[in-house]
């Protein structure tokens, strides 16, 4: 197994089981990331191939997180990345 796929699966692992210290939506020009911190550290959502996960609207973020882990992100807020 790949470091980047043991990485996806831990990510995976922290929403189920809801170990994550908090969730974010960060906002960078129109793409929107899914953060999450874990174990003292922040993770930007990616795929097993380590490919970080853009979403066009933080609203798919929410609604999935609520669809695939029971996760109510309604009051979750979009910050934006400053450069």
């Amino acid at each position: 197994m790949t470091e980047s796929h043991q990485l996806y699966n831990d990510m995976l692992s922290a929403l189920r089981e809801k170990r994550f210290e908090r969730l974010a939506i960060k906002r960078l020009d129109a793409k929107c990331y899914l953060v999450i911190f874990v174990d003292g550290r922040s993770l930007v959502f990616a795929d097993h191939a380590g490919k970080k996960k853009q979403y066009r609207h933080a609203w798919q973020i929410r609604s999935w997180l609520k669809k695939a882990f029971g996760i109510s992100a309604d009051a979750l807020p979009v910050e934006p990345i400053h450069l």
